[in-house]
């Protein structure tokens, strides 16, 4: 156990508590392998917790991940009883959703329209996704534009 004293550059991996860090931020994880190598990194006494933290990590991001897709998937069926799966794709493009109706699948690909930070990419995957749902399923625009708010208003931010 130890404390680390920093004047600046976390700001954005503090809880709300301002008492601990987001696990997942970028530049916590860099901290913490900077910290790890001083330690004596992969040959030191950290070698197996690092591993165990590391995996632990991991798990606990995709089952966020797959509980974040899951809400919105239950959105779009509660709204248009349509039951789609959303997978990510590691594959850039411009467009960052592809909605496939014949395989009920909504892709979402890595794009530079999507920030680094997770709640403002987050933000933007279900305004993408909706809006791609939305512009699918409206026959004019008055629809869409109807369709769109109408899932928009289910999410509980």
């Amino acid at each position: 156990m130890g404390e680390v004293y920093l004047n600046e550059g976390l700001e954005d991996a503090l809880n709300i508590d301002r008492n601990s860090f987001r696990e997942s931020d970028i530049l916590y994880i860099k901290l913490q392998e900077y910290l790890f190598s001083l330690l004596g990194g992969e040959k030191g006494i950290t070698k197996d917790v690092r591993k165990r933290s590391k995996v632990r990590m991991d798990k606990k991001r995709k089952s966020e991940e797959k509980s974040f897709y899951k809400k919105i998937e239950n959105i779009i069926m509660k709204k248009l009883g349509k039951k789609f799966k959303i997978q990510k794709s590691s594959e850039k493009t411009d467009i960052p959703v592809s909605l496939y109706k014949e395989e009920k699948i909504i892709k979402l690909f890595e794009s530079s329209l999507f920030p680094r930070k997770k709640k403002e990419r987050n933000i933007l995957e279900i305004v993408f996704i909706l809006y791609e749902v939305s512009r699918t399923y409206a026959k004019d625009k008055n629809e869409l534009t109807e369709l769109f708010y109408g899932l928009l208003n289910e999410i509980k931010w």
